[in-house]
């Protein structure tokens, strides 16, 4: 019979965290690439939320940079879909980690796409 150690579950848990997170990337860019409006991708952003509540924010940033990346590679779009994607990935993870709400998660959404990254953006 196989024991488990605290070290093994540790690696488990990595090892679904980024299957699922390759996963909510690959979703999220194949339902993006779909059902685009001009200028935004709404399925983007509904992805972003739900791995910022399932998995955390650094996830969420990471799964909403790929999938930006990935836009603008294949699908041609400007650098602006990794800018606001990121942003609101982010804020959407830690308010809802700070509050543990829903709708924290997608107040961040809106505000870190809608507001911050357009301010960010305007260099680029």
């Amino acid at each position: 019979m196989a024991t488990t150690t605290t070290a093994g579950l540790g690696s488990r848990r990595t090892v679904r965290k980024m299957a699922l997170a390759g996963v909510l990337t690959a979703l999220s860019f194949a339902t993006s690439s779909v059902v685009v409006l001009p200028n935004m991708a709404p399925f983007q952003h509904f992805f972003n939320v739900i791995t910022a509540v399932l998995l955390g924010p650094w996830y969420a940033i990471a799964v909403a940079f790929l999938t930006g990346s990935l836009r603008m590679i294949l699908a041609g779009r400007p650098i602006l879909a990794i800018v606001g994607a990121v942003i609101g990935a982010g804020l959407a993870g830690f308010l809802y980690r700070w509050t543990g709400k829903y709708s924290a998660a997608v107040i961040g959404e809106v505000i870190g796409t809608g507001v911050i990254s357009a301010i960010v953006a305007v260099p680029l």
